[in-house]
């Protein structure tokens, strides 16, 4: 919810590959996707594993932009006296590289990153892992997210939940929906247009 395209893999990174002539299915990518997401190797290793040797992130991720409204969404969060962690599936590399573009690092409190931890949304585990390097305890916390089973998960863990951008007929009901950051921000009380 924070980049955009949202569906990365195949939105984002399966074109990148054809623009670099490779053609290559979507459980091939993840195959070799999850596991450096997971920590078990480098951005370097994912190229490498898509027969693409070298370094590709700067090219592969001039293709993400940043939700609109996130950054006024976080500065108006901030000067309400609200922390935010981010906790998102990730490898490490193109997280520090687009917190950076966007100036989102003195924003954000905590990022805690998948394959900084070895663990994915939805394992129950990286909830805890949260609360862990946060120090906050789940059931202080609201998660946002744009994938219901990663809403589920964090329901059971004990955090409150909002279902980010647009509704999709295939939702499960019981997560409170918030299709914009403006949206999310009346949720919590916050104007953005006074931020």
């Amino acid at each position: 919810m924070l980049w955009q395209p949202g569906r990365d893999i195949e939105e984002l990174l399966i074109p990148f590959l054809a623009t670099q002539g490779r053609e290559v299915a979507v459980d091939e990518v993840m195959a070799v996707y999850r596991p450096v997401s997971l920590g078990r190797g480098t951005s370097r290793d994912l190229w490498a594993g898509l027969g693409l040797p070298g370094g590709h992130d700067a090219t592969y991720l001039q293709g993400v932009t940043a939700t609109p409204g996130l950054r006024l969404f976080l500065v108006a969060v901030r000067e309400a006296g609200i922390p935010v962690g981010v906790l998102s599936n990730c490898i490490a590399e193109h997280s520090v590289h687009l917190r950076r573009r966007f100036g989102l690092e003195g924003l954000v409190d905590d990022w805690v990153i998948s394959s900084d931890v070895g663990l994915r949304k939805p394992d129950p585990a990286i909830y805890q892992a949260f609360a862990a390097r946060t120090g906050w305890p789940l059931a202080g916390c609201l998660f946002v997210d744009d994938r219901p089973a990663n809403h589920d998960a964090a329901r059971a863990s004990g955090m409150a939940t909002v279902l980010f951008g647009d509704a999709r007929s295939d939702e499960p009901a019981g997560h409170t929906p918030a299709p914009s950051f403006e949206a999310l921000a009346r949720l919590l009380g916050i104007d953005l247009k006074e931020a």
